[in-house]
């Protein structure tokens, strides 16, 4: 029962962000090679969009010794649950990073900031300052503390504990990357 639920989320999920990310974005211009991921072709499905999530899915899968591949798929989910879209290069991952998650709160208060320099009235709908500031505690105590090593022996994997938090943020460093190419240096 446990194998057909995870291959239902898994099926779901590949089709899902599948058509999502790397349909439905190129069709708005998003990537280089959007005429490529846009196509419907022959089946009327995003057969190319499909096929990259997949591949890529394999190699997270096989890149790691099999004991440890779930595990380490399964922190790399939890810490910094990558940018949804952005790591679905890797893992089909739909959630927000707790990097993204401090950003929001600290944005609240520029923008708090912004609208009295501009002089526009606080909005009707606000966060109590004290909310914001829990909530950027625990994103950023959700960042620090992967990198405290645990017990020895209490690891979920063979390899060094803090490797999904590494390639997480290596993700993320390649994104941004990508961004300052496609937006500040070519156009």
């Amino acid at each position: 029962m446990v194998a057909l639920t995870c291959f239902g989320t898994i099926v779901a999920g590949v089709r899902c962000d599948g058509h999502v990310y790397y349909a439905r974005l190129p069709v708005k211009g998003y990537f280089r090679i959007q005429d490529f991921f846009a196509s419907t072709r022959p089946f009327g499905t995003p057969l190319a969009p499909i096929c990259l999530q997949y591949f890529l899915t394999v190699f997270a899968l096989v890149a790691f010794p099999a004991e440890d591949a779930f595990n380490f798929l399964v922190d790399l989910l939890s810490y910094p649950n990558l940018v949804g879209f952005y790591f679905t290069i890797a893992y089909y991952v739909t959630g927000k990073s707790q990097v993204f998650h401090a950003a929001i709160a600290i944005g609240v208060w520029l923008l708090r900031r912004r609208r009295i320099l501009v002089g526009l009235a606080p909005s009707k709908y606000r966060a109590r300052n004290i909310n914001v500031f829990i909530y950027l505690l625990s994103a950023l105590f959700l960042l620090i503390m992967p990198w405290v090593p645990p017990e020895p022996g209490h690891g979920d994997v063979s390899f060094w504990y803090a490797t999904y938090c590494v390639a997480g943020l290596g993700v993320l460093a390649l994104c941004g990357v990508y961004y300052w190419i496609w937006i500040v240096f070519l156009p």
